[in-house]
């Protein structure tokens, strides 16, 4: 049980650590978004990402910047572009998944948040089924990281 106020570090850290145990993959990671600093944490990672964890990149990284137009998954090797994929692969990921909130909130749709999947230790390929199955578990987590994140805000709020 994850409590009744929603903890933005606990559901990300489960996020990353569900996703690499059930799918065997190599890294597993959760980055969300800080409104302040214009940039985005990676707040949890596994696997091969571990060092990565508390690592900021900023908004305008050229891989954020096609999740945020796009809106949807981007798969490593369905990507053209040089600097989105030399940005893939130094976070570790084969594919990424943006989580998009439409909380009132925000006044606008916002890449909240980008959960992303190293390759599988199989050294198979990401499937049509794992993507359905990846997104349909990302839906559920972005649900919960939008309202760990609206709490998050509204507590550094009342503190600063």
């Amino acid at each position: 049980m994850l409590g009744s106020t929603p903890d933005l570090q606990r559901i990300s850290y489960l996020t990353a650590y569900l996703l690499k145990k059930t799918m065997d993959i190599r890294a597993s990671g959760v980055l969300v978004l800080d409104r302040q600093a214009g940039c985005y944490f990676v707040r949890a990672a596994e696997g091969e990402a571990l060092l990565l964890k508390g690592v900021s990149i900023s908004q305008n990284n050229p891989l954020f910047l096609a999740l945020s137009e796009q809106r949807k998954e981007l798969l490593f090797s369905r990507i053209s572009d040089e600097r989105v994929k030399s940005q893939m692969q130094k976070l570790k990921g084969e594919l990424f998944i943006p989580i998009i909130s439409q909380l009132k909130y925000f006044n606008e749709e916002t890449l909240l948040g980008i959960v992303y999947l190293g390759a599988m230790n199989s050294g198979a390929a990401f499937t049509g089924k794992d993507i359905r199955f990846f997104l349909s578990m990302i839906k559920q987590a972005g649900t919960n990281l939008d309202s760990a994140f609206m709490h998050e805000e509204m507590r550094k709020k009342k503190s600063g």
